[in-house]
């Protein structure tokens, strides 16, 4: 589930690269597709028609507020393919957490995540980004460890703890809600229009 992250990660922060914000923040929403498959493959929790409606509109919501028709889902560029996939690794992490946060201490499991996650990031750094000093002078450390902590470990700590009394599937449909506020503050920051 660790490397399922790192993936989504990976895939999230190369994509930022190529397309905006608000747009990266819709797109990484195609994990509401993934989680009620994965949790019907992993628990043979039951897929209610509900589940599929709210999926499915969810996925319509994105599609109009990206702009992305017929015609220009045939267009989309790198970045925004990448954080679509990011989003399927989302949904594979949101699902595997649903199931294994029942089964260990969430502490645990945290902890087991982010280990291999943390050590995923380090060879991506190492050895497949192509230039360390441009990636590593984009903010003072202590601005980016402040990040890390509130965004990352803060968030998914919430997040994983909410999940062992919550339906994964409502986690993923729930989840693009960060897009409307991702969107509104880019916005304002003028990275969006």
């Amino acid at each position: 589930i660790g490397l399922f992250y790192s993936c989504a990660v990976i895939l999230q922060k190369v994509g930022l690269d190529y397309t905006t914000p608000a747009k990266y923040a819709f797109l990484e929403n195609f994990s509401i597709l993934v989680v009620p498959i994965l949790m019907y493959v992993f628990t043979r929790q039951k897929i209610t028609p509900l589940k599929i409606i709210s999926a499915l509109l969810c996925l319509l919501g994105m599609f109009i507020l990206c702009d992305v028709t017929p015609k220009t889902l045939l267009t989309l560029n790198k970045g925004d393919i990448l954080c679509a996939l990011s989003g399927i690794f989302y949904g594979v992490n949101i699902a595997g957490t649903a199931v294994y946060s029942k089964k260990l201490e969430s502490s645990l499991y945290l902890l087991i995540q982010f280990f291999v996650h943390s050590v995923i990031s380090l060879i991506y750094f190492l050895f497949l980004r192509e230039s360390i000093e441009a990636s590593s002078s984009f903010m003072p450390l202590f601005l980016l460890i402040a990040y890390v902590l509130i965004s990352s470990v803060l968030g998914w700590i919430i997040r994983t703890k909410c999940l062992i009394h919550l339906d994964a599937t409502f986690v993923a449909i729930a989840m693009p809600f960060s897009s409307v506020i991702t969107a509104v503050i880019s916005v304002i920051i003028g990275t969006d229009k």
